[in-house]
């Protein structure tokens, strides 16, 4: 199976498209990020790193892959972020509308120990609880994803808030688990 690479705009390097950013150019000259892939246009790519963005906006690499003048302003690398987000956020509410999430410290311990997860979410600011629940997913050899704001996790489950979510489906869970990557690479943070 041949891998599907780009070159990034900034370091030059051939990667696979699933490590790279795709941005196009609106019809008024403005960058836009194409969080799906697939909006019009000749696109340009760029390594998955907030760091490289503003180093492409602010030396006009977007103009030098477009060939004219494309508007890359400060809030581009704002607006990335939010959408990166944003997708993570629309795949643990998809995940949930399959009937393929569990939330809640009780309902995660029980589907972990009988062996029905396949992704494990932890909010970033986890309490002591916390330890249990990563042992009980290492038993289980379950991905665990930390980090994650409360906030996202509970706003797509549509709570206020939620510490703990299990994805039970593997292909949901796959998915999932690369939009967090993606967002994660993005944002270089300990909490996304």
């Amino acid at each position: 199976m041949t891998v599907s690479q780009r070159t990034c705009i900034v370091t030059r390097k051939a990667l696979p498209r699933e490590e790279l950013l795709r941005f196009v150019l609106s019809p008024g000259g403005e960058v836009v990020f194409d969080a799906h892939e697939k909006l019009p246009g000749r696109g340009c790519w760029l390594v998955n790193d907030g760091a490289a963005l503003q180093q492409a906006i602010e030396k006009g690499a977007f103009s030098r892959a477009f060939k004219c003048k494309a508007a890359a302003n400060a809030a581009l690398a704002a607006q990335t972020g939010e959408a990166l987000r944003r997708r993570v956020y629309d795949r643990i509410a998809l995940c949930r509308k399959a009937g393929a999430l569990v939330a809640g410290f009780e309902k995660v311990s029980a589907a972990l120990k009988k062996g029905r997860v396949a992704l494990l979410l932890v909010a970033g600011d986890a309490g002591e609880d916390r330890r249990k629940m990563e042992a009980l997913a290492a038993q289980a050899q379950v991905t665990v994803m930390s980090g994650l704001e409360r906030d996202l996790l509970g706003g797509a489950i549509g709570r206020d808030q939620s510490v703990y979510l299990a994805v039970t489906d593997t292909a949901l869970a796959d998915t999932l688990l690369g939009e967090i990557r993606r967002l994660a690479g993005f944002t270089k943070k300990d909490t996304l």
